[in-house]
């Protein structure tokens, strides 16, 4: 008979049924051939089509079982895995074909004959019950791995054989060894062999003593199936054959059980298990669920759960008087193990490894086929009745576990957007969908429809008044007011509204989509954004307490609150929430807040929360509810309310984007122990240590990297840990779920490292390992090689003091000589300059005479007429005046010609002061005009602009333009060109000052352009060589450069830039 394994669908075929003797023994017609195998492959078709089909609606329901698997993409060594046990300390221990696997929940540490493994091939793995693994193996007898080291024993050691099949241990002191020779019992006084029967083979009977199974009961004796031979009970070292109901004498067990009751199970193959019970035997079959397969491994849970793992069928587990299958293990189980924190752990030959958890939520599926679409609403009516309202997917209603889709609103059926549901205190029962608002008034009646053109709806709610509100993308907000919906505010809240919620005093609050949140009532509103406090604009849920705080689910910046004191604070990831995405807010009871978020559901407490507000280091217990605990999405659903539920008889009602989850507060005791944190590892430099970790680190070992753990696989994904080393900072650092922390460059010192967990609540326990070392110093940082080096240096200071004390005393002789030099240069440049202008000046002297004789001229004429308007009678008196001032003003020209001339006659040090660039040309240009004129020479000054400021010796720099100026003049004589012209230009390029004197001489060769400017270099049989070359030093004092380049189209051109101390716009520094 085939059978299906799912229970589902109840189908099976029977080949008997088909007269299977009568076609066999006609087997030689030919007709009856074809019918006999066209029989066999329905039946077998057929079989395989019922088990896919069962499988499919198996899962679709929900399963009381959390699955989660592992394979080589995901860590594991290999994805065979013959055997599996948890040690007392909370490792997994996994034998794959490869190697020896330790698991903490998280990580793998992959152990293999590189290690000190002697040997592969793992067969099966016990528990010691000290912290190490006994191991089986197929051929190469059994390993002991203790910490520290392994031990080996084989035939040599006096093992039966070296195929061990089975073990079974119940303290450290004992293990029970079934081989391929029989059953061996070891103490630390050596190895005992256990004779089962007076019918024990021999050698050349191979596998008659193989030992199957092992189990040990509750008063320490010990069950043994062996190959062959039967069930056998052993007390002491004494067995005894135990005797199998009559018609199953001849069957094997190929697994044993004995549970917390003292019940034996012993599968046997082809669908039954025997129970032994008060020493009667029952049996259960496949109408119980037993699989029609043999049962390779059985095991058991704290809560009485019973597992069968199939060789090809899969997973079952005993619940309710029989066995069910369980969806999403793989089908080939090889070995079974259920830890300390009651997880079963399956084994597969080919898929890798499982964990199986029992579910702590419910969640059932909202719409099929063609009615699916994104949930988003939840209502209940008074009698229990739930309402699910989708997107895409219209209105579902009925109980959760037949949730059935409404199609008596037609309004609905062509608009399936349902957005958002309320049960109002009459008893309606109210939906917002886009453009128009559905209201249900009782169970059975037809349902109503209010129109609302253009608004968009997202949200709903009922003021205290008994007032309906509705909210839309519009960012408008609307009240129902005689079968119709009517603008509420005149405002426009500047953003779609999200959510609303009512406050007991006929407030209403407001979140939108981008503009924070308002509390608004007729008379007035209160606006609160960012700069209030609030962590993001994007508000998906609001709640208001009777106590007068308001609760804020934002998009992006956690869970908000407003106290009664105005005051804003956030929660986040930071804090501990999982996500700072809060999409639903339910409450429950005065103190308990439940949340939906982007990442599970999540339980906090009002007071903690508070607390923590004024007190940041009384951190709040966070609860967390999540894939790993059965919900089959984490993402709560948001952007329409309210989208949470408190149901009437007490469940917390959550929508995810197809499902509805269903949580009941009371199944959680949110007690939660500490997990043990172990310290797997110590990595110092390229070196890696197991405990005892060293205490003394060579200097420059870095860096220093230590792995740890928290041993609990009970959500260890959900394990924070926060870690500091003392010595280096006595501040407590988080890290998450990271589990190793790595220190580059400790300084020389002692140091202790401290590492501590978080447990499911989010609270952290005390450091539950340290580890204290020291760093040594380097030769050069000890005590006795400082005090050397302080002492060495002490005698090279005194050396080098000495020295450079005879040495200061040579400087100063010779800064005393040099300095006489300089000055004796300076006086001399200083002489040469002034010598340079003497001789400057005496050429233009009939310059100067010219200019004086004007002024001198108009003052003698003046005086004359005074004289003679003083004999008119009557004097005119303003007349008189007026030929006095002009009298005294020729005589103040008068005056500055000749203090022009005595300054640049005068002996003076160079100084800088401030000045007018573009003036100090202008006297210059002036002070040569009337020589240039007596040459014929036309003179043209072109300042551009007309004021440009700096620092500067004003006599100096006067003398450089004259210089320049006569030498221009000077060439153009001796060229005799019929252009006699020199130009003068002062303009401004980016920061400096450009001064041009060009002239349309004959010009200079540009091989002689530098040569110019040598001292004692001239042209003219009269000159002395150095007016060019004091151009160019008082140009350099000047920070400047002086150069020549031809003119065009004849002569030359001599170009100075300075760069002014003052900036060229004119702005005082």
């Amino acid at each position: 008979m085939f059978v299906s394994p799912l229970r589902s669908i109840p189908f099976q075929v029977s080949i008997g049924e088909c007269h299977w003797e009568h076609l066999v023994a006609q087997r030689s017609n030919f007709g009856a051939r074809l019918v006999f195998f066209s029989t066999v492959a329905f039946c077998i078709i057929s079989n395989w089509s019922v088990s896919r089909l069962s499988a499919k609606v198996q899962s679709e329901q929900q399963s009381p079982w959390v699955v989660q698997s592992w394979n080589s993409a995901t860590g594991l060594a290999q994805e065979s895995v013959p055997a599996i046990t948890a040690t007392n300390d909370g490792y997994l221990w996994l034998g794959t074909r490869s190697s020896l696997n330790r698991f903490d929940g998280v990580k793998f540490t992959d152990y293999g004959l590189n290690d000190g493994l002697p040997a592969l091939g793992l067969s099966v793995l016990e528990n010691d019950n000290a912290g190490g693994v006994w191991i089986g193996t197929g051929g190469s007898g059994l390993l002991h791995w203790p910490p520290g080291e392994v031990a080996q024993m084989t035939t040599k050691e006096g093992l039966l054989g070296n195929d061990v099949y089975s073990l079974a241990s119940d303290s450290p002191d004992s293990v029970w060894i079934g081989t391929s020779k029989g059953l061996q019992h070891w103490t630390p006084l050596g190895l005992e062999e256990i004779q089962l029967s007076p019918e024990q083979s021999t050698d050349d009977e191979p596998g008659y003593n193989t030992i199957r199974a092992l189990a040990i009961g509750p008063e320490s004796e010990v069950w043994c199936s062996a190959h062959n031979q039967g069930l056998f009970r052993i007390v002491g070292n004494h067995s005894e054959k135990v005797s199998l109901p009559e018609k199953y004498s001849n069957a094997e067990a190929t697994a044993l059980l004995v549970d917390r009751q003292g019940v034996l199970w012993a599968p046997i193959g082809n669908g039954i298990v025997l129970r032994r019970e008060n020493e009667t035997w029952s049996e259960l079959e496949k109408e119980d669920g037993v699989p029609f397969n043999i049962v390779t491994r059985i095991a058991e849970s704290a809560d009485g759960t019973i597992w069968l793992g199939s060789h090809s069928t899969g997973l079952y587990a005993w619940r309710n008087g029989r066995f069910d299958s369980v969806a999403g293990v793989g089908s080939s189980i090889r070995s079974m193990c259920v830890d300390a924190n009651d997880v079963l752990w399956v084994g597969t030959e080919s898929q890798g490894l499982f964990r199986v958890a029992k579910s702590r939520v419910e969640f059932f599926e909202v719409g099929t086929g063609t009615k699916v679409g994104v949930l988003k609403g939840l209502a209940e009516e008074s009698d229990g009745t739930i309402w699910a309202a989708t997107v895409g997917g219209s209105l579902h209603r009925g109980p959760l576990s037949d949730l059935q889709p409404v199609d008596d609103i037609p309004d609905v059926s062509m608009y399936p957007s349902v957005r958002a549901g309320l049960r109002d205190d009459r008893g309606f029962i109210w939906f917002a969908c886009p453009q128009f608002v559905v209201r249900r008034d009782s169970p059975g009646s037809e349902s109503r429809i209010f129109r609302t053109p253009d608004a968009n709806l997202t949200s709903i709610v009922i003021r205290s008044d008994g007032t309906l509100f509705v909210g839309g993308r519009d960012g408008k907000l609307r009240r129902f007011v005689s079968s119709s919906f009517v603008t509420a505010a005149s405002m426009d809240f500047g953003s779609p509204i999200n959510c609303l919620a009512g406050q007991p005093d006929g407030h209403l609050w407001i979140g939108t989509a981008g503009n924070g949140i308002f509390r608004w009532r007729e008379d007035g509103s209160k606006h609160f954004t960012t700069d209030q406090g609030l962590p993001v604009k994007m508000v998906n849920s609001i709640l208001a307490d009777a106590a007068g705080t308001t609760w804020i689910g934002t998009h992006g910046g956690g869970l908000a609150w407003l106290d009664t004191e105005g005051t804003i604070h956030g929660f986040d990831e930071r804090d501990g929430l999982p996500s700072t995405v809060v999409s639903s807010i339910v409450e429950n009871g005065k103190d308990e807040l439940w949340l939906g978020t982007a990442h599970g559901i999540v339980r906090l407490l009002k007071s903690e929360l508070h607390r923590w507000a004024q007190d940041k280091s009384q951190t709040p217990t966070v609860f967390t509810l999540n894939r790993d605990d059965g919900m089959p999405s984490a993402d709560c659903t948001s952007g329409y309310s309210p989208a949470g539920l408190r149901t009437q008889d007490g469940l917390l009602l959550f929508s995810t984007p197809r499902h509805i989850v269903a949580v009941n507060p009371t199944d959680f005791s949110f007690q939660s122990d500490q997990p043990h944190i172990r310290i797997e590892s110590m990595r110092v430099g390229d070196q890696t240590h197991e405990a005892p970790f060293p205490k003394d680190i060579e200097p420059g070992s870095t860096p220093i990297q230590f792995d740890f753990t928290a041993l609990k696989t009970e959500r260890p994904k959900g394990t924070r840990f926060s870690y500091r080393l003392r010595g280096a900072s006595d501040q407590w650092r988080e890290i998450g779920n990271r589990r190793e922390v790595q220190f580059d460059g400790l300084a020389p010192g002692d140091y202790q490292f401290e590492v501590r967990s978080s447990n499911n609540l989010g609270s952290w326990g005390l450091p539950s390992e340290t580890v204290n070392f020291h760093v040594s110093h380097f030769y050069w940082q000890t005590r006795w090689f400082q005090l050397l080096m302080l002492s060495l240096a002490f005698v090279v200071v005194a050396a080098v003091s000495a020295t450079l004390a005879r040495n200061r005393s040579m400087l100063r002789r010779e800064k005393m000589e040099s300095s006489k030099a300089h000055e004796n240069a300076a006086v001399y440049q200083s002489q040469t300059v002034h010598l340079s202008r003497v001789a400057t000046l005496e050429k233009l002297s009939t310059s100067f005479a010219h200019e004086l004789s004007q002024p001198l001229s108009a003052i003698l004429t003046n005086a004359e007429s005074a004289r003679r308007l003083t004999q008119r009678d009557p004097v005119d008196r303003a007349e008189l005046l007026e030929t006095l001032n002009d009298i005294v003003i020729d005589d103040q020209r008068a005056s500055e010609i000749v203090q022009h001339m005595r300054t640049l006659l005068k002996k003076h040090p160079r100084t800088r002061e401030r000045l007018d660039y573009q003036a100090v040309i202008a006297m210059a240009v002036k002070a040569v005009t009337a020589e240039l004129k007596s040459q014929s020479i036309d003179l043209v000054f072109r300042p551009s602009p007309p004021t440009i400021l700096g620092m500067g010796d004003s006599v100096q720099l006067e003398q450089v333009l004259i210089n320049l100026i006569l030498n221009a003049a000077h060439a153009i004589g001796e060229a005799k060109s019929e252009s006699r012209l020199v130009t003068v230009i002062s303009e401004q390029l980016g920061s400096e000052l450009l001064i041009t004197v060009a002239d349309s001489g004959p010009g200079i060769s540009p091989d002689r352009a530098e040569e110019v400017f040598k001292p004692f270099y001239s042209t003219r049989e009269d000159g002395l060589g150095i007016g060019l070359s004091l151009c160019r030093a008082i140009v350099q004092a000047h920070d400047g450069r002086i150069w020549t380049q031809p003119n065009q189209p004849c002569g030359a051109k001599f170009m100075i830039s300075i760069p002014p101390s003052i900036p060229l716009d004119g702005e005082s520094q």
